[in-house]
Parts: C-alpha cells; sequence; structure tokens
C-alpha cells in the first residue's frame, strides 16, 4: 500500500497505524514540496502513458477535480508552479513522452510559459 505525501500529509501515526494491519506493507510517496511528491507518486505509477496532465499546484480546485479526469484516463496528474514546469516533470515528460499534455484551468491557475514547456530555473 501507499501512502501520498509526506508526513505533513499522512502522520507517521496514519502510517504506522496502516503498516500494523496484518498483510500491510506501506511505502510513502513524498518528496521535499507538493511538486516532488506529485512527481515522485507519478513516476511510480505510469511509466507510457498517453496524455498527462497539468494542473496548478498553488491552488487546489483544478487539482482536484482534474484528479478524478486523471484517475478516469489512467493517466498522471503533476502538479506544478503557475509560471513554470520543474526540471524533474520536463525529464519525466521527455521519458514517458505522451501523445497529448493537458493543462487544467484557465491562464489564471497556469500561464502560457507553462503551455510552452518552459522549464523553471535552479536545476538543482
Amino acid at each position: 500500500m501507499h501512502v501520498a505525501g509526506g508526513t505533513g500529509s499522512v502522520s507517521e501515526s496514519i502510517a504506522a497505524a496502516l503498516a500494523a494491519l496484518p498483510g500491510l506493507q506501506i511505502t510513502r510517496l513524498a518528496g521535499d514540496d507538493r511538486y516532488l511528491t506529485s512527481h515522485v507518486i507519478n513516476v511510480d505509477g505510469f511509466t507510457s502513458p498517453t496524455k498527462v496532465y497539468l494542473a496548478v499546484g498553488t491552488s487546489y480546485p483544478d487539482a482536484l477535480s482534474g484528479g478524478a479526469l486523471a484517475g478516469h484516463d489512467k493517466a498522471p496528474l503533476f502538479v506544478v508552479p503557475a509560471a513554470c514546469i520543474p526540471y524533474n516533470v520536463i525529464d519525466s515528460l521527455r521519458t514517458m513522452h505522451p501523445a497529448r499534455i493537458v493543462l487544467l484551468g484557465g491562464s489564471g491557475g497556469l500561464s502560457p510559459s507553462v503551455d510552452q514547456l518552459v522549464e523553471c530555473a535552479g536545476r538543482p
């Protein structure tokens, strides 16, 4: 079983309670922030999807409603900053090579630079 998110999202006591259930092995999928966590979850679950969704990570409505759509389509949903795409997501898009990348929400959520797949500055 996977626990999605760090201890700020899903406490260690909840993960421990799940791990105590018979037959369950728990793996936490988390990164240092919401963008890395999104990346870790999607890389774990998808290798070559035909479609990928992107939603702004600073406001939940687009990602929340888009999560149902992505689940229906068996597609990853990456949360990204409003003005760029983190380097690891760009790398995953190259590796996954989806036929379609769908931006969720309007220009008030994701800027045109996300539509142009502009990578965020500051690659670690």
